[in-house]
Protein backbone atom coordinates (compact mmCIF):
# COMPACT_ATOMS: atom_id res chain seq x y z
CA UNK A 1 0.00 0.00 0.00
CA UNK A 2 0.88 3.67 -0.18
CA UNK A 3 0.52 6.24 2.57
CA UNK A 4 -1.51 9.38 1.92
CA UNK A 5 -1.95 10.24 5.59
CA UNK A 6 -0.06 9.41 8.78
CA UNK A 7 -2.73 6.94 10.00
CA UNK A 8 -1.90 4.74 6.98
CA UNK A 9 1.35 3.74 8.72
CA UNK A 10 -0.69 1.45 10.98
CA UNK A 11 -1.84 -0.61 7.96
CA UNK A 12 1.45 -0.83 6.03
CA UNK A 13 3.76 -3.85 6.18
CA UNK A 14 6.95 -3.06 8.11
CA UNK A 15 10.05 -4.05 6.14
CA UNK A 16 12.91 -2.77 8.29
CA UNK A 17 13.77 -1.96 11.91
CA UNK A 18 16.86 0.07 12.68
CA UNK A 19 18.36 2.32 15.35
CA UNK A 20 18.43 5.99 14.37
CA UNK A 21 20.60 8.72 15.90
CA UNK A 22 18.10 11.44 15.00
CA UNK A 23 14.78 12.14 13.32
CA UNK A 24 15.67 12.71 9.67
CA UNK A 25 15.79 11.12 6.25
CA UNK A 26 17.51 7.73 6.47
CA UNK A 27 20.22 6.79 3.99
CA UNK A 28 17.97 4.13 2.50
CA UNK A 29 15.11 6.58 1.81
CA UNK A 30 13.61 6.13 -1.63
CA UNK A 31 12.45 9.06 -3.75
CA UNK A 32 8.76 8.24 -3.19
CA UNK A 33 6.22 5.93 -1.58
CA UNK A 34 7.74 5.03 1.76
CA UNK A 35 7.01 5.73 5.40
CA UNK A 36 8.79 5.52 8.76
CA UNK A 37 8.11 5.74 12.48
CA UNK A 38 10.68 6.95 15.03
CA UNK A 39 10.22 6.12 18.71
CA UNK A 40 12.56 7.15 21.49
CA UNK A 41 12.99 9.72 24.24
CA UNK A 42 13.71 13.42 24.41
CA UNK A 43 15.83 14.70 27.32
CA UNK A 44 15.16 18.25 28.42
CA UNK A 45 17.77 19.71 30.79
CA UNK A 46 15.40 22.12 32.55
CA UNK A 47 11.70 22.40 33.17
CA UNK A 48 9.76 24.93 31.13
CA UNK A 49 8.10 25.41 27.77
CA UNK A 50 9.84 23.67 24.86
CA UNK A 51 8.85 24.10 21.22
CA UNK A 52 9.19 21.16 18.83
CA UNK A 53 9.69 22.29 15.20
CA UNK A 54 9.13 19.53 12.67
CA UNK A 55 9.88 20.20 8.99
CA UNK A 56 8.57 17.66 6.51
CA UNK A 57 7.70 16.99 2.88
CA UNK A 58 5.26 15.12 2.89
CA UNK A 59 3.13 14.27 5.93
CA UNK A 60 4.32 14.02 9.53
CA UNK A 61 3.09 14.00 13.10
CA UNK A 62 4.94 14.24 16.41
CA UNK A 63 3.79 13.03 19.83
CA UNK A 64 5.26 13.67 23.26
CA UNK A 65 3.89 10.89 25.40
CA UNK A 66 0.24 10.54 24.36
CA UNK A 67 -0.07 14.20 23.29
CA UNK A 68 -0.17 14.97 19.56
CA UNK A 69 2.02 18.06 19.52
CA UNK A 70 2.79 18.71 15.83
CA UNK A 71 0.38 17.78 13.01
CA UNK A 72 1.70 18.12 9.47
CA UNK A 73 -0.44 15.34 7.99
CA UNK A 74 -1.23 14.97 4.30
CA UNK A 75 0.85 15.38 1.15
CA UNK A 76 2.44 18.85 0.94
CA UNK A 77 5.60 20.72 -0.01
CA UNK A 78 8.31 21.24 2.61
CA UNK A 79 6.83 23.09 5.57
CA UNK A 80 7.67 23.63 9.23
CA UNK A 81 4.99 23.11 11.84
CA UNK A 82 5.57 23.53 15.55
CA UNK A 83 4.00 22.95 18.91
CA UNK A 84 4.94 24.15 22.42
CA UNK A 85 4.68 21.94 25.50
CA UNK A 86 5.52 22.42 29.18
CA UNK A 87 7.91 19.67 30.31
CA UNK A 88 9.73 18.79 33.50
CA UNK A 89 13.48 18.23 33.32
CA UNK A 90 14.31 14.66 32.32
CA UNK A 91 13.33 12.07 29.71
CA UNK A 92 10.01 12.09 27.83
CA UNK A 93 8.69 9.60 25.23
CA UNK A 94 8.69 10.94 21.67
CA UNK A 95 7.27 9.49 18.46
CA UNK A 96 7.44 10.84 14.92
CA UNK A 97 5.52 9.34 11.99
CA UNK A 98 6.41 10.38 8.44
CA UNK A 99 5.47 9.42 4.92
CA UNK A 100 6.91 10.39 1.56
CA UNK A 101 4.36 10.32 -1.27
CA UNK A 102 6.32 11.90 -4.13
CA UNK A 103 8.09 15.02 -5.30
CA UNK A 104 10.52 16.60 -2.86
CA UNK A 105 11.46 14.97 0.42
CA UNK A 106 12.49 16.55 3.71
CA UNK A 107 12.39 15.71 7.40
CA UNK A 108 14.08 17.42 10.34
CA UNK A 109 13.40 18.13 14.00
CA UNK A 110 14.52 21.11 16.10
CA UNK A 111 13.71 21.50 19.80
CA UNK A 112 14.08 24.89 21.50
CA UNK A 113 13.30 26.33 24.93
CA UNK A 114 11.36 29.55 25.48
CA UNK A 115 14.73 31.13 26.37
CA UNK A 116 16.26 30.09 23.06
CA UNK A 117 18.28 27.03 24.13
CA UNK A 118 18.41 24.47 21.30
CA UNK A 119 18.68 20.82 22.31
CA UNK A 120 21.65 18.92 20.90
CA UNK A 121 20.51 16.29 18.41
CA UNK A 122 21.55 13.45 20.74
CA UNK A 123 19.11 14.75 23.39
CA UNK A 124 16.32 15.64 20.98
CA UNK A 125 16.01 11.97 20.07
CA UNK A 126 17.66 9.44 22.37
CA UNK A 127 17.23 5.75 23.06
Amino acid sequence: GRARRVADLDTLTRVRDTVAAAVGLPRFARAEHWAARWTGYVRVPAGGVWTFRLTSDDGSRLWIGDQLLVDGDGPHAAAERSGPVALRAGWHPIRVDYFQAGGGKALSLRVQSAEGTVLPERDAFGH
